[in-house]
């Protein structure tokens, strides 16, 4: 036992050394997320903004910060030694081998156990998902390392029903409700466990005791990670679920739906095909998402389904079921998840636990191979893997510090304006000692050919409770104003008198061409510009608060490294001591 223990503190050593290494190496990064709310979340749970800070990241604001803190604490310390962060973020990614590896174990016995178990991480770790993702603030892979860790006891308990007690399976569940408090998108491969617990019943001593105490393991776990803001959203905006389940719930800071972002499901008509689909055409996330290449993922899909129909022909699927416990749960398991992950989701980040699931069932089939003595089956697997090592391990560029940007010193007082997504993390980056409030403003659903970036209801500050927040925050502010937009989202200081100066140049071109003769409709020549002239008037009465901001204000690109497009309107008179520089673009 004690020889045991020895091996697991050295795996799990040398696991956490190599996801160090790994993160240290490639430097990944989710800037948009990052930009948009995980870096603010963590700064305004740690620094109370709840009360300053109107929306300013959407839906997102409201996710729970706690597994934010600990990137938060390393770019507070580490930010001008990136090695250093990037090393601690892959530490995740470690915990995530290491579990894997647990898993292998239950699998993989005899002579190439080692060598199978080395197989399934390394196809878990070239898969577009968890790859993409190592080291970065997305934490999928922190939360996929709960998700592992509960499956991994999971079957442990499963595999051997003479040690089976219900204080295993609330832990299981306890774990998993964990990784679900952290963060809300594994609720895919909680659920997939629970039912794939309710098909093999027959592996369980107590089937209704074990399943009820797994079920109530995890809402334990989530409670414990997520009762706190649960409490906190139903004081402040009578719902615990805040945003979401508004439906149910009906607080006045929302709308009364649901909110989903299924910007990525596929429709009824693709749903069992799609799949297959993105090797067809390119499927990508709102323009935020990686285009899907996942071979493996289809393979993971397809595996289940020919198992079945194969072992259903030969009429041993029966026997199958009672005999290989493990096998069997690991099939059901993956085949569900991603069937849930299309119905509720679609969105490629998710899949971390499926392919490293996906992959033992792959390896597995390998070793069934091997075990019957088929070496050109299992050659081709090999070439197969070096592919994807080939293809994927590719190192990524060189950054000086992870975030970065010019200084701002805002006068006391200040309200900042912020304009559209993502522009939450220059709150952080602009808070040091310095007292101001924020409020942000999104393009609206409604409006005709605006982008709704995070799907129906992403807009909800433009209505209800917290834009009359806004509003009386505005109304209320005998500060300066400063105002921050991305130059890419929204022309936003289009005032309504340029917007109107520019319909009437075009009016005056169209009279041109008409009386020159090179024109003979004058209605048709305006089709166009007037359509723009109503578009961008129904903008400026919704985004801008004064006609004369363009002379009243110096404007200028915002340097930093997360946003590119990012531009600060500061007031003219203010423009050397806001900014400490006098550069008028």
């Amino acid at each position: 036992m004690e020889k045991q223990a020895k091996r697991n503190i050295l795996c799990l050593t040398l696991c956490v050394l190599v996801g160090m290494l790994t993160g240290m190496l490639f430097k990944n990064e989710v800037l948009w997320d990052f930009s948009h709310y995980h870096y603010y979340n963590a700064f305004a749970f740690l620094n109370d903004r709840a009360g300053l800070d109107v929306v300013p990241a959407s839906v997102n604001t409201f996710y729970n910060p706690i597994i934010e803190l600990p990137l938060y604490l390393y770019i507070k310390y580490f930010n001008d030694f990136p090695n250093i962060l990037y090393a601690l973020q892959g530490m995740w990614f470690g915990l995530f081998l290491f579990v894997l590896y647990k898993i292998c174990r239950l699998f993989f016995e005899g002579a190439h156990k080692y060598l199978f178990s080395f197989l399934v991480l390394v196809v878990c770790t070239t898969g577009q998902a968890t790859f993409g993702q190592i080291g970065t603030s997305a934490n999928e892979i922190p939360v996929a390392f709960f998700i592992l860790w509960g499956l991994y006891l999971l079957l442990k308990t499963v595999k051997d029903s003479e040690t089976q007690n219900l204080k295993r399976f609330f832990l299981c569940g306890l774990i998993m409700g964990i990784g679900l408090g952290l963060k809300q998108t594994v609720v895919v491969y909680c659920v997939a466990s629970g039912l794939t617990l309710i098909i093999c019943w027959h592996y369980l001593k107590q089937p209704v005791k074990s399943i009820f105490f797994f079920a109530l393991g995890g809402l334990a776990g989530y409670l414990i990670v997520n009762g706190y803001f649960m409490y906190k959203y139903w004081v402040l905006y009578s719902n615990p679920f805040f945003p979401f389940l508004n439906g149910m719930f009906h607080s006045p800071y929302f709308f009364d739906f649901n909110y989903k972002n299924d910007a990525c499901v596929p429709s009824l008509t693709e749903f069992f095909i799609f799949p297959f689909l993105w090797h067809l055409k390119t499927y990508v996330v709102a323009g935020l998402e990686r285009p899907y290449y996942n071979l493996p993922l289809t393979l993971y899909y397809v595996l289940p389904i020919v198992a079945f129909c194969v072992l259903a022909c030969k009429k041993k699927l029966g026997a199958v079921y009672k005999q290989q416990r493990l096998q069997t749960m690991a099939y059901i398991f993956v085949f569900l998840s991603i069937l849930i992950w299309m119905g509720l989701f679609g969105v490629g980040r998710y899949t971390v636990v499926i392919e490293a699931v996906g992959a033992i069932v792959l390896i597995d089939l390998f070793n069934y191979y091997h075990r019957k003595q088929h070496p050109i089956i299992f050659i081709l697997h090999c070439i197969f893997i070096l592919y994807f090592i080939c293809c994927v391990c590719l190192p990524y560029g060189h950054v000086q510090k992870h975030i970065e940007m010019q200084e701002v010193r805002l006068p006391e007082d200040t309200l900042v304006k912020l304009y559209g997504m993502p522009t939450a993390f220059v709150i952080p980056l602009m808070a040091k000692e310095q007292s101001f409030k924020t409020v942000t403003y999104y393009p609206k659903c409604t409006l005709k050919n605006l982008p709704c970036i995070n799907g129906k209801g992403s807009d909800f500050a433009e209505y209800g409770a917290f834009a009359e927040q806004r509003k009386k925050i505005e109304k209320e502010h005998k500060g300066p104003i400063v105002y921050i937009y991305d130059k890419d989202n929204l022309n936003i200081f289009q005032t309504k008198g340029q917007v109107q100066q520019e319909y009437e140049q075009n009016l005056k071109l169209c009279q041109r061409a008409l009386h020159l003769g090179w024109i003979k409709d004058m209605n048709e020549c305006l089709k166009e510009p007037l359509k723009k002239y109503l578009k961008n008037i129904e903008i400026a009465e919704i985004y801008v608060s004064y006609d004369d901001i363009v002379f009243n204000y110096a404007c200028q690109e915002l340097k930093n490294n997360l946003n590119p497009n990012l531009y600060i309107c500061v007031p003219k008179d203010m423009q050397n001591k806001i900014l400490g520089e006098n550069d008028d673009k």
